[in-house]
């Protein structure tokens, strides 16, 4: 069953692991403090 959960999420590109959250989490960041560093100016 867990097998056929993970296949099915690669499937559909929504199987997520630890280091893509990171990197979403990390690209987010930075991209909100562009975004705030662009404002002040």
């Amino acid at each position: 069953m867990r097998l056929e959960r993970i296949r099915k999420e690669i499937k559909n590109g929504t199987y997520e692991t630890e280091g893509k959250l990171r990197i979403a989490i990390s690209r987010l960041i930075d991209d909100v403090l562009t975004r705030c560093t662009k404002r002040r100016r």
